[in-house]
């Protein structure tokens, strides 16, 4: 039940196992679908996993983002917690993971995701809704639809939609921009050098 959750927690969709004793917990639950038998290998789809964006069952938690990274690991290693989203951020006031409460998402909310080349696009009828992105945060992410992308647990992105149509894409910025302009001036002087050398 534990492993369950993580697996979740990282959209995996599909579980293989080959232990007996795996295999005697797995039918101990309703969340794995068994697809096929290969060899001592058998093949489940989880229920309810494998997307890349969710609404979250809980309510996110704004946390201080000093140290961000140690929180996040104690955040990770308690699976009473990991079902609430923390949102590392300079104003988070809560410090300590004990203050966490246990606040519902109790909408009624529909999510369809789109994945493209370094982009998603979201459709969702919950306005203002979390929407936890699992995937990793960095900043070249930007968003249209949403005034932000927000760092979340365990490394991943978080966003509350201004609109029903979202759309996250890998951007680019100043020094991403300086590096191509300079990779590509050093092809042209190469060209130019073999040209001159073959003259």
């Amino acid at each position: 039940s534990k492993g369950l959750k993580y697996l979740r927690l990282f959209g995996v969709k599909y579980f293989i196992a080959s232990s007996e004793e795996v295999k005697r917990e797995i039918k101990k639950y309703d969340d794995f679908i068994l697809l096929k038998r290969i060899d001592e290998f058998e093949v489940y789809e989880i229920k309810n996993s494998g997307n890349y964006a969710e609404i979250p069952k809980f309510q996110p938690v704004f946390v201080s983002k000093k140290n961000w990274k140690e929180i996040s690991l104690e955040w990770f290693k308690d699976d009473s917690l990991i079902e609430i989203p923390l949102i590392f951020s300079e104003k988070g006031e809560i410090r300590d993971l004990k203050e966490i409460k246990r606040i519902p998402i109790e909408k009624n909310c529909t999510l369809e995701e789109k994945i493209g080349n370094e982009e998603i696009e979201l459709k969702t009828n919950c306005i203002k809704t979390p929407i936890w992105i699992k995937i990793p945060y960095f900043p070249n992410w930007k968003v249209e639809g949403a005034k932000k992308i927000y760092l979340a647990s365990p490394c991943f992105m978080i966003i509350f939609p201004e609109k029903e149509n979202v759309r996250i894409y890998y951007g680019y910025d100043a020094i991403d921009l300086i590096g191509i302009l300079l990779s590509l001036g050093v092809i042209v002087l190469l060209f130019l050098k073999i040209g001159k050398l073959n003259l």
